[in-house]
């Protein structure tokens, strides 16, 4: 037997007793026979300058491995699922919103005229009566970028103000006939529309924004309303576009059938300028201008192109302290040279408590009329050069949307405007006669709202 063989059963031993002493692992793969021979031969005869193998050490005894914690088994990812739609932006809705108020009063004039008429009062004009000076109801709409706003009214001031210039005109077999008996009851109507957040247009029949004092009395610092109130328009009817130029300025511009005319008396309409500055809580700043021919066609006047500008400045002083200012004027070129007007208000009102509030108030008013000869224009506000009037108020506020006001006023003029005592005439064929430069009254008024 050559030496090849013989080796080859010592080589096979000697592997099994190396893998025996080796550290248990990981399980191998079994050894093809061939490549086992192959190395077992190669162990026995080495080939020359190989070193001889060296012996492998003893395994190290290994600490048996610790458990380790359970591990929660897996959980599943979730299915992806579509991302939801957004919702469909929703319809425009109807909304409405109502509003109103009540007044009434008793006043006592202490000239005690005959005919029971204050003279050159806006509202206030009765005398020792109770009187329902205006119930209304207000009523607002909106739809989307559309609106409408109306106020109808029962009471002394429809008939009042209408009547003040209002013109009657005559229908026929086809038309109905216009005047105050047509609008009286129509403090507002008008549809609006607010193609962007800035713009508003508009068209109908508006309260009018000159002056600083509101139509509603609860809106006001004293209960009857000052001359410059009653001089000037009441109401107009047409169109306007109003701006927000921003949060402090606004502008609007409108065209009008004229002062005071729901339906024109003349030819011509009349334009009407507005700007009004925020620049706080506590300032408010506005002003008007106002032009057109205000008298009727036909007057002896001729086509008189009036001008008015308005300015009104309000202040929060304090948290109990108010202030007010206001200026008026205006011009009238006419045929008989030019009729003007200058008039303005100084107001303050003091919080002296959460439901007590007192407020004076100090109004002039002085008119030029136009004069040639012996033709005299006739008065656009007032037949006197002059008229002013002093008013203190005590406005007693028991509980929200309720006010009670207690007022003393003074008027005085130029000339005979007001009543005294036996007053002559029937004030229907025969007009009542003005007998007294002053008059002072005392009134009671009551007001609620919502």
């Amino acid at each position: 037997m050559s030496y090849r063989k013989r080796a080859a059963p010592i080589a096979f031993l000697g592997c099994l007793a190396a893998l025996a002493q080796a550290r248990p692992a990981a399980a191998q793969p079994p050894l093809d026979p061939g490549a086992a021979a192959d190395a077992a031969a190669s162990a026995a005869n080495p080939s020359p300058g190989t070193p001889p193998p060296t012996s492998t050490p003893p395994p190290t005894s290994t600490p048996p491995p610790t458990s380790a914690p359970p591990v929660a088994p897996p959980t599943a990812s979730p299915a992806p699922t579509s991302r939801p739609a957004p919702p469909a932006a929703s319809a425009p809705e109807s909304k409405f919103t109502l509003g109103g108020y009540v007044e009434a009063y008793y006043s006592y004039n202490f000239n005690d005229p005959s005919n029971g008429l204050t003279n050159f009062r806006a509202f206030d004009n009765r005398h020792n009566a109770i009187t329902l000076q205006n119930l209304v109801a207000d009523l607002g709409w909106e739809y989307d970028a559309v609106y409408a706003s109306g106020a109808i009214q029962f009471g002394q001031v429809g008939e009042t103000y209408y009547g003040a210039s209002e013109p009657a005109l005559r229908g026929s077999s086809g038309t109905s006939p216009g005047g105050v008996e047509v609008f009286k009851h129509i403090q507002k109507a008008y549809l609006g529309w607010g193609p962007t957040k800035a713009l508003r247009l508009e068209a109908g029949l508006f309260t009018s924004p000159i002056g600083p004092e509101s139509m509603p009395t609860h809106e006001n610092w004293t209960w009857s309303h000052s001359h410059l109130f009653y001089a000037l328009p009441f109401y107009h009817s047409g169109v306007r576009a109003g701006y927000e130029l921003s949060k402090q300025h606004t502008v609007r511009a409108g065209v009008y059938n004229g002062w005071n005319n729901a339906l024109d008396n003349n030819a011509e309409k009349s334009i009407a300028l507005e700007y009004n500055y925020t620049p706080s809580e506590t300032v408010a700043f506005a002003t008007q201008y106002f032009t057109g021919v205000e008298r009727p066609t036909g007057a002896l006047e001729g086509r008189a192109w009036r001008h008015l500008l308005d300015a009104s400045l309000k202040v929060k002083a304090t948290p109990f302290l108010e202030l007010l200012a206001d200026v008026d004027g205006g011009v009238e070129p006419n045929r008989f040279g030019t009729s003007a007007w200058l008039a303005g208000i100084l107001a303050a009102r003091v919080k002296a408590t959460s439901w007590l509030y007192l407020a004076g108030r100090q109004a002039m008013f002085g008119e030029k009329r136009a004069k040639q000869g012996l033709d005299v224009a006739d008065p656009i506000a007032i037949p006197a050069s002059w008229m002013s009037s002093s008013t203190a108020t005590v406005d007693v506020r028991p509980v929200p949307h309720v006010s009670a006001k207690l007022e003393y006023r003074h008027d005085a003029a130029a000339g005979d405007i007001f009543y005294r005592g036996a007053v002559t005439g029937d004030g229907d064929g025969t007009p009542f006669e003005a007998n007294a430069r002053s008059q002072d009254t005392v009134t009671l008024g009551l007001t609620a709202w919502f």
